[in-house]
């Protein structure tokens, strides 16, 4: 913790960090979108699949998009790196191993479980799953920067430094996500007279 607000404190806002940002933002409130359009599909697909009424109280989706360590290219290197004198890729998998034992959410996050009211034709409706959170307000108010404040903050990019142990710094060098969408059934039963 102390790493992160010693990193954000000396947060410069160079004109090459707040394009970084920019492109970080724009894509990870793009793939929040795409991943919410996804989730709803799936969701949408299981509600209208036949034959499956066993399992119908029993079923659960869940979508999380996360930060890729291990994924190709997943830290970047930046101009600023020798300013901070951080060892941003080993201090990320550091930091990447600790959220894994720590049960780590994900920096979006959806999750429902199937309920079926008996008409299916006001299922869509009803079960519409869509991105709440992104409502066009911005998610770092606190970041009163004047060479920010053009950018509207996501959810995804505020969830990184405001919930977890990453430094704005750490999220800039963030270069590989991932999204994990799970269906989960169960069903019980008994082989007896």
């Amino acid at each position: 913790m102390n790493r992160m607000n010693i990193l954000n404190e000396m947060f410069k806002y160079t004109d090459n960090e707040v394009k970084r940002l920019e492109e970080l933002n724009t894509s990870l409130k793009e793939a929040t979108q795409q991943m919410y359009r996804d989730f709803n599909n799936l969701y949408q697909g299981r509600l209208k699949t036949q034959g499956m009424e066993v399992y119908n109280n029993q079923t659960w989706f869940e979508s999380r998009m996360s930060f890729n360590f291990y994924g190709n290219n997943s830290i970047i290197k930046m101009s600023e790196d020798q300013y901070y004198c951080s060892q941003f890729d080993k201090m990320l998998e550091l930091l990447c191993a600790e959220e894994e034992n720590l049960s780590y959410q994900g920096c979006v996050c959806a999750y429902k479980e199937l309920k079926l009211s008996g008409k299916m034709a006001n299922a869509d409706k009803e079960n519409n799953i869509c991105d709440a959170l992104d409502d066009g307000g911005s998610w770092a108010d606190w970041m009163n920067h004047p060479k920010i404040e053009h950018i509207n903050i996501c959810h995804a990019v505020h969830d990184i430094f405001d919930h977890h142990l990453y430094s704005i710094p750490d999220m800039l060098r963030m270069n590989s996500f991932k999204i994990k969408m799970v269906m989960k059934q169960e069903r019980e039963f008994n082989i007896t007279n």
